[in-house]
Formats: C-alpha cells, sequence, structure tokens
C-alpha cells in the first residue's frame, strides 16, 4: 500500500510545464500591477471632482437666479463629497487587497515553482517602516467627515423633508466608509509575513486594537457630544442649566479614559468567546446582542425621558419636557454601550456555567473589574450635583437624597459580581461532576 501511496503522489512538474505555469503566475504580477496603475490614477483623478462639487455649491449659493435652500444645498454639497469620498476609500480597498493577494497568494505559488523566496522585497523592505497601528492620513478623511456632519447637524440640523432624506443619505455613506477605510487598514496590516508575525504577538496586537477601539468609542461618543455642546453653551459650570457636561464626571470622564478600556476589554473578551466557543459562538453572540439592544433602548429611553420631567434642566435637556441634540445623541451612544455591556454579562454567564471558574470565566471578571471605576463615577456625579449644580439654584427645591437612583450602578456591579461568582462555582461542580 504505501508503495501504491507513494506513485499515486504527484512528482514535479516537467520543466517546459514549470517554465510555463511561472509565465503565467509573472504575467498575472504584471496584470494587478498595471491595475494598481490604473487605480491610482483613478485616486488621483477623484480630486478635481471634490473642487467641481464645492465650485458648484459656492456657484449656486451666490446664484440670484436659482433659489434654493441653504440647508438644503449644504447637505447635498456634503452627499456629493462622501460619495466621491466613498469611491477614493473602495480604491484604496482594491489596492490594499491586490498587494495582500502577490503577498500572501501569488508569492506563495511563484516560491514554489522556482525554490527560493528572495524576491519582490519592495514590500517587506517597507513593513520594517511602518506602524502597526493606523497612520494619520489613513483615517483622516473618515474623520474629518464625520466632524464635518457633526458641525452642520448642530449648526444647521434638518429642517425638511429633502433635508433628511439628504441627511440621512450622507450618514449611511459616512458609516461606510469608516468601514472600508478600517478594511483597508486591515489589509495594510497584513502585506508581509513580517507584519503578520508581529501582528499575531500579543503585544502587537493589543497595541493596535487598544487605540482603534479608543478612537472609536472617543469618535463616538465624547467627541461629539462636547462639540454638540460647547455649540450649545451647555458644556461649561459657567452655562445657564443646571448640569453642564462639565459637572458630569461619568460622561467626561468615563467616556473619555474608562470605556475606552472597557470597550478594548470586551472586544478581547469576544475574540477569544469567538475563537473558544466553537461554530454556533456567533449565533450566540447575535441572539445576546438582539436581546441587550432591546432591552438597552428601552431602559436609555426610559432615563432620558425621566429626565426630561424634572425640574432641572441640563445639556441632555435645554428645555423642560424635551430632548436636545445632546440629549438624543447622549441618548444614542447609551443604548449603543448599555447593549455591549449587556451583551458581555449574557457571554459571561454562559461562559461562567459552561465551564465555572477558569481562564475564560477570569478573562470576563477582569472586564467586570473595569467596569467598578466606572460605577464609581456615579458617586463623583451625586457630589458634584449636590455641592455645586443644585445650590445655586434660586429655589432650594432639593433633599439630601435627590437623584439617588443613579447611585445604584454600584450595587448593581456587585450584585452582578456576587451573582457571576456562584454560577461560576456551579459550573465547576458540574463539570467536575461530568469528568468523573
Amino acid at each position: 500500500m504505501e508503495k501504491n501511496a507513494r506513485s499515486s503522489a504527484p512528482g514535479p512538474l516537467p520543466d517546459d510545464q514549470s517554465r510555463s505555469l511561472l509565465a503565467l503566475h509573472i504575467a498575472e504580477y504584471e496584470a494587478l500591477m498595471t491595475r494598481n496603475t490604473y487605480l491610482m490614477a483613478l485616486q488621483f483623478a477623484l480630486w478635481p471632482a471634490v473642487g467641481l462639487i464645492l465650485t458648484l455649491g459656492a456657484t449656486l449659493w451666490a446664484s440670484e437666479r436659482i433659489h434654493i435652500d441653504g440647508g438644503l444645498l449644504i447637505w447635498i454639497a456634503i452627499g456629493g463629497l462622501y460619495v466621491v469620498a466613498n469611491n477614493w476609500a473602495d480604491t484604496l480597498w482594491e489596492l490594499y487587497n491586490n498587494v495582500s493577494y502577490m503577498e500572501h497568494e501569488l508569492r506563495n505559488k511563484v516560491s514554489a515553482d522556482l525554490g527560493v523566496h528572495g524576491f519582490w522585497g519592495y514590500e517587506r523592505y517597507l513593513a520594517t517602516q511602518r506602524s502597526l497601528t493606523a497612520a494619520p492620513w489613513e483615517l483622516a478623511t473618515p474623520a474629518f467627515g464625520t466632524v464635518v456632519i457633526l458641525l452642520m447637524a448642530v449648526r444647521a440640523p434638518p429642517s425638511s423633508g429633502w433635508q433628511y432624506a439628504i441627511s440621512g443619505f450622507t450618514v449611511v455613506f459616512a458609516i461606510r466608509m469608516w468601514a472600508r477605510c478600517l478594511d483597508a487598514l486591515r489589509l495594510r496590516r497584513h502585506f508581509t509575513d513580517k507584519v503578520l508575525q508581529v501582528s499575531s504577538a500579543s503585544s502587537g496586537t493589543a497595541e493596535y486594537d487598544r487605540w482603534m477601539i479608543a478612537g472609536i468609542t472617543i469618535a463616538v461618543g465624547i467627541l461629539p457630544l462636547s462639540l454638540i455642546a460647547y455649540w450649545t453653551r451647555t458644556i461649561w459650570f459657567s452655562s445657564a442649566v443646571d448640569s453642564p457636561l462639565a459637572a458630569v464626571p461619568s460622561v467626561w470622564l468615563g467616556d473619555t479614559v474608562i470605556l475606552p478600556i472597557l470597550n478594548y476589554r470586551i472586544g478581547r473578551f469576544l475574540r477569544d468567546f469567538f475563537a473558544e466557543g466553537g461554530p454556533g459562538a456567533r449565533r450566540v453572540f447575535r441572539r445576546s446582542l438582539s436581546i441587550a439592544l432591546f432591552a438597552s433602548t428601552l431602559i436609555a429611553s426610559y432615563t432620558h425621558y425621566a429626565w426630561t420631567q424634572d425640574q432641572y434642566l441640563g445639556f441632555i435637556d435645554t428645555t423642560l419636557g424635551s430632548l436636545s441634540v445632546a440629549g438624543w445623541w447622549h441618548l444614542g451612544f447609551t443604548a449603543l454601550e448599555m447593549g455591549l455591556v449587556f451583551t458581555f454579562l449574557f457571554l459571561w454567564r454562559r461562559t461562567a456555567k459552561a465551564v465555572g471558574r477558569t481562564e475564560a470565566y477570569r478573562r470576563g471578571e477582569s472586564v467586570w473589574n473595569v467596569f467598578f471605576w466606572y460605577a464609581l463615577l456615579s458617586l463623583a456625579d451625586f457630589a458634584v450635583l449636590h455641592l455645586h449644580s443644585l445650590p445655586r439654584r434660586e429655589t432650594h427645591d432639593y433633599a439630601w437624597y435627590t437623584a439617588w437612583q443613579g447611585l445604584l450602578v454600584v450595587p448593581f456591579w456587585f450584585i452582578l459580581r456576587v451573582y457571576m461568582r456562584s454560577i461560576a462555582s456551579t459550573g465547576k461542580r458540574r463539570s467536575n461532576s461530568a469528568k468523573s
């Protein structure tokens, strides 16, 4: 049988066939390089389109014969710029994807034919000069576009059906551009085997993930919230409202420092959960995420509604009975962040119940320990409220326990920690009995 097996194994290709196959590989390489040349030319050709959109927008704005709503015109211009920017991001992804294919697929095929690896060394040379984190220019375009949308939403929010439609179209393209640029960045990090080896080490991956998740958390949370509060003059202690943003440490400190760390830890927990949970892990995650987002949306909506019904004004509700722009943004961010935390809790409970107090459980426990520091900020909120915000009101219509509900997050943390430990202990006993 061994003789038959050896005889059936494919042997080396004849010289003429090997040369023909190598010629096909080289032809494919040249075709890909030509394609990249055209893609780079297309990228540069997109910039005149930006100038054309801005020029047409300025001409229509100044025209006396063509009457068009100014807010609608600006939203149309921003939407047009995002169409161009998405084409730029698509082109960047195509360029990186071609190089990634050449480095990982085509190089291996040519190496098998030649029996050597020392060729096409430019990308490997560049890999020694690149950082694993994002270069400033790689995410500058989506970041700048997000700031433009936020400023426009504050200074000239949509006020008609067409403006809502165009602004919604623009937001969708902004999200798509973020996703495309992040995908391109991941491809760039994996151009060469050297970068793959570095990124597979815990330090390299941790550095990249840490800054990426922190940047997204700040860009979606505290940054736009601060810009909106600044433009509505509800950010500093000198503002007219009772609770400006600066008077809420859980927002300006928690969202800036603690939440990025918490989200990074949750991201690592989810990565390990997917790796160790088998083929059904993603299905469990999707089900948990759906339930968590539904629950978090209900809780966040109720709490924000309750804030609008009390007699104290803040950056979230600058007028009685209604949310401000910052309030609506805070509501959306709170629902998303709370949904992420609830999803983690569901999966952590599942892990504790399945494997007990193992390494997987301890990873979840480290995440929950970070949330403890965020919970403690509710004490700071309570202190600032009673020592600064409420005493400066003309009518002293409050008691020492006013806004006590915000302190419930501390016992919530403690109760969940005790509960998870009890679940893990039960899971450990069940696991030991199954082994015996």
